[in-house]
């Protein structure tokens, strides 16, 4: 298993970011390794959708676990392994803790986290500030 996680700071309230995060439809909005992104139902855990990186094929997912206005985590299938993406909110004294992750589980793990999870940990801090600049402004770019 390999796990790449970034935490970031931000003012925006918990019901900002909780929006933009459900509105998968709008998720290349705020992050740029995102071509398109659709859900077939409900953002619940057990919901499946289709995404569509900028460097890499479609690839489903499934919404695995939804915890309103706290975390939620996508599930994808790779051959002999599989990817998670962990988002989650906590409230500090003044501020919101914003951490996104990547894990990586499975045999080839390895090998995924060497090609997939290298390039996108290094996106990680950008995509995370879009996701802030985006919520305490209210605009999607």
């Amino acid at each position: 298993m390999k796990t790449y996680a970034h935490t970031l700071t931000t003012k925006a309230s918990k019901e900002s970011i909780w929006a933009l995060w459900s509105s998968v439809d709008d998720w290349n909005k705020w992050d740029e390794e995102i071509k398109d992104a659709e859900i077939s139902g409900p953002f619940e855990s057990g919901t499946v959708g289709y995404l569509k990186p900028i460097h890499g094929p479609l690839t489903r997912f499934r919404l695995k676990e939804t915890h309103f206005q706290e975390s939620f985590t996508v599930k994808s299938k790779l051959p002999l392994g599989r990817m998670y993406m962990v988002h989650e909110m906590k409230e500090d004294e003044d501020s919101l803790l914003l951490t996104h992750s990547i894990i990586f589980k499975g045999p080839l793990s390895f090998l995924y986290a060497r090609f997939i999870g290298k390039r996108l940990n290094k996106m990680l801090p950008n995509t995370m500030h879009h996701l802030i600049d985006a919520a305490e402004t209210k605009t999607l770019h």
